[in-house]
């Protein structure tokens, strides 16, 4: 809903708003030089441009304006990101991101902030889950893959968003989904062209690597002992064996 009082001692000196603007293009100059200053009290100010120039009785151009379109998307992310860090983070993504979305489809920043939103919804501060996540049938298992399908959206979008895969790793391993996070970190080798974060997901890469394949072994020992009559069993090396692999783990 517009709000229908303003505070215009919130607007910075300079950029008070010439009502003129409102009816032209000149409102989407005053809509782009509001957003670049990231503020709060701007960016609520942007937004309201937004609402009145769709408004604008006669202005067509205002209804099918990509640019707006773009605009009003970057404004409510900014308003997400402020919601997301005062706790709301529910409230960033049904009242500003699913819109902001619909407005700006390719735009992978906005997924990883969805997911970031999701996570933090359960686990705050920083949306990292800190043990055993939940099962789909509860809230915050269910919010956590759509979590992981907001990063792969995003991830689709910009093979090198770094932060989709810094949120979707963990959630892949925290599930024991080790064949998808070798994979996914695997494309994050490939897509990213920062060593940094090409060193940090080869990291990943043979971690889930030597987790699965040290299951996989596990698992075949564990079927050969149970295979054997009682007496002929060795418990012992299965022992050794998983110490060693915890140990070429490295966590």
């Amino acid at each position: 809903a517009r709000r229908q009082q303003r505070d215009w001692a919130e607007v910075p000196p300079g950029l008070e708003l010439d009502r003129s603007d409102l009816t032209c293009p000149g409102g989407l100059r005053k809509v782009s030089e509001l957003l670049q200053q990231r503020s709060y009290s701007c960016m609520l100010e942007a937004l309201d441009i937004v609402e009145e120039l769709r408004d604008a009785q006669g202005w067509k151009e205002a209804l099918e304006s990509p640019l707006l379109d773009r605009l009003e998307a970057e404004g409510l992310r900014q308003r997400a990101e402020h919601k997301m860090g005062v706790g709301c983070c529910s409230e960033a993504i049904w009242s500003c991101l699913q819109r902001a979305l619909s407005l700006a489809p390719l735009r992978a920043d906005l997924y990883v902030l969805r997911a970031s939103c999701r996570l933090r919804s359960h686990w705050p501060p920083r949306g990292v889950p800190p043990g055993e996540i939940p099962p789909p049938s509860e809230a915050a298992g269910s919010d956590a893959r759509s979590a992981l399908h907001d990063c792969e959206e995003a991830i689709g979008r910009e093979p090198d968003c770094a932060e989709a895969y810094h949120l979707a790793l963990p959630l892949l391993f925290a599930w024991g989904e080790l064949a998808a996070a070798e994979r996914l970190a695997r494309r994050g080798m490939i897509g990213m062209s920062d060593p940094c974060w090409v060193a940090r997901f080869q990291v990943e890469h043979e971690y889930a690597r030597e987790l699965r394949l040290g299951l996989d072994r596990a698992q075949a020992m564990l079927t050969a002992e149970e295979s054997k009559p009682p007496e002929a069993r060795n418990p012992e090396a299965l022992d050794r064996f998983l110490r060693h692999w915890l140990e070429r783990a490295g966590r």
